[in-house]
């Protein structure tokens, strides 16, 4: 079986445009099969670049980046060293898939033009359902095509857990578009998606941790890319160039439109 691990980088509202910009959800795919030396891996890294204190924290990529929460007191340089060991070792690991969705706030606000009002609940509520419609398509084109001689093709949503009316709307969210999507139920691997999907801590669970650490990363990659904003400790460009690889693509080897999909259109408001 295949295990998607998902998490996100930001809000799906629009209460906070000057620091944040992009709404980001990102796909971590691999086999059941490798969890355990995902898993290890993972933990010889921390073991490699951390003190004794800090081994059993969970990773989080704002966290180290700001150096807060169970961060905090951490030195700059063990931070960025954890940080280039991570995304290295999503490089060298031909197991792992990535999609990822961005949807870039600004844009999608110019466009409604004062005709919605961004503060309004719904907004956030059809935000995260256009999200996750657009990630349940990729996913589902992803069973569609992976190779037969690596295991079933049923896929299993792992999902880090939220408030019980977050998990709700993206249960029903997902299985909607899995059943009646335009796009998505049309695609025959969309079957093979085991819906609902599972939330659970995400302490507990590598896989979404390093989901969150790529959902980062690519939401830091296209602030810089688009609106020109830099971290001066972190460099999110080498960062997002390292895991570039493991994207999901077509073919002729593109990933624009397949593992990261750009969305800045607010039609889905309207």
């Amino acid at each position: 079986m295949w295990v998607a691990y998902i998490d996100e980088s930001g809000q799906p509202n629009f209460h906070n445009m000057k620091e944040e910009l992009f709404y980001t959800v990102s796909a971590l795919i691999l086999h059941d099969s490798r969890i355990e030396e995902l898993n290890n891996q993972v933990e010889k890294i921390k073991k490699e670049t951390l003190p004794s204190g800090y081994r059993n924290v969970e990773i989080r990529a704002s966290e180290i980046v700001h150096g807060n929460k169970k961060y905090k007191g951490l030195e700059i340089d063990k931070r960025i060293r954890l940080m280039d060991r991570l995304h290295e070792y999503i490089r060298d690991n031909d197991n792992i898939t990535i999609i990822s969705v961005v949807m870039d706030k600004r844009r999608i606000a110019n466009g409604v033009r004062g005709e919605v009002n961004l503060k309004r609940g719904i907004v956030a509520d059809k935000t995260r359902e256009q999200i996750y419609k657009l990630l349940i398509e990729r996913l589902a084109w992803f069973i569609t095509n992976i190779e037969q001689n690596r295991g079933s093709k049923w896929m299993l949503l792992v999902i880090d857990e939220s408030t019980i009316s977050h998990q709700k709307r993206t249960t029903r969210d997902l299985d909607r578009e899995k059943q009646v999507g335009i796009y998505t139920s049309r695609i025959p691997g969309s079957k093979h998606i085991l819906t609902p999907p599972l939330f659970v801590p995400s302490s507990r669970h590598v896989g979404i941790q390093l989901a969150d650490l790529i959902a980062y990363t690519t939401a830091k990659w296209i602030s810089k890319k688009y609106y020109g904003r830099v971290d001066k400790n972190f460099d999110f460009d080498k960062y997002f160039n390292l895991i570039s690889n493991r994207l999901y693509k077509n073919d002729k080897g593109n990933y624009s439109g397949y593992g990261l999909k750009y969305w800045d259109l607010s039609t889905y408001l309207k």
